[in-house]
């Protein structure tokens, strides 16, 4: 550097290095990459499931909602604390388990059935309208028969093996006939007279036997529906 490259105000400037060949000739030159690639690589490919959807192969909503209750559901019954009483609940469950759900749901109208008969249906003035009426249940009007044909039902539902073997697959038939029997009964029990040439009247708790009879008649058409129930604690 001269004197002449020297500023005025005493700065030193530096002269800017010669650029080395060598290494511009090595140099690399800058590539412009195609990201595409990997932005394809990197979105997640959802695939389809092969099994067709179920709303294509169900074209009955009432078809599709009764193949949701399964047969095969689970029930739990209360335990007493009892232990035969408990083996026996357990048993009882393990039968309900394997039976349809409109069967399970015949077997619960039959056990109000049988606890009906044990009400009074009629009040009857037995001693003079002055003197209060006497009680007649369902078990003094239609009590044999009506029992036979509850015992009946509920064996032939609940021994489902031991009933197609004994009725030679006319389980169902048998079942329906049976109902019907108990539902003309019932009906002919409330609407004939409990006694003879005495006043008499329809008992408040006539309303549960009359209730169960329409309970019946829609367990014939099997569109008994289902009660609210109170989910029981895990065992």
């Amino acid at each position: 550097m001269t004197e002449e490259d020297t500023p005025p105000d005493g700065h030193v400037l530096r002269q800017v290095p010669a650029l080395n060949t060598a290494l511009e000739g090595e140099a690399t030159p800058i590539v412009a990459v195609d990201r595409s690639a990997d932005l394809e690589e990197m979105t997640p490919v959802v695939e389809r499931s092969s099994v067709p959807r179920r709303d294509a192969e169900v074209t009955d909503p009432v078809i599709d909602k009764q193949s949701l209750e399964s047969s095969n559901d689970p029930v739990r019954i209360p335990r007493t604390g009892l232990e035969e009483l408990d083996s026996a609940l357990a048993d009882l469950e393990s039968t309900l388990t394997h039976i349809s759900v409109q069967d399970r749901r015949l077997v619960a109208v039959l056990a109000c059935c049988f606890v009906s008969l044990f009400m009074p249906w009629f009040r009857v003035w037995n001693h003079g309208p002055s003197l209060p009426t006497t009680a007649v249940s369902g078990i003094e009007l239609a009590g044999l028969s009506c029992l036979f044909l509850i015992v009946s039902l509920s064996v032939f539902i609940l021994a489902q093996q031991m009933s197609d073997e004994l009725l030679k697959g006319n389980r169902r038939l048998v079942i329906r006939l049976l109902t019907i029997a108990l539902v003309v009964r019932m009906w002919v029990a409330l609407i004939g007279a409990p006694v003879d040439q005495i006043p008499w009247r329809h008992s408040a708790w006539a309303i549960a036997p009359s209730f169960l009879s329409l309970a019946l008649v829609a367990s014939l058409m099997q569109r008994l529906p289902a009660l609210p129930r109170r989910p029981l604690p895990p065992s």
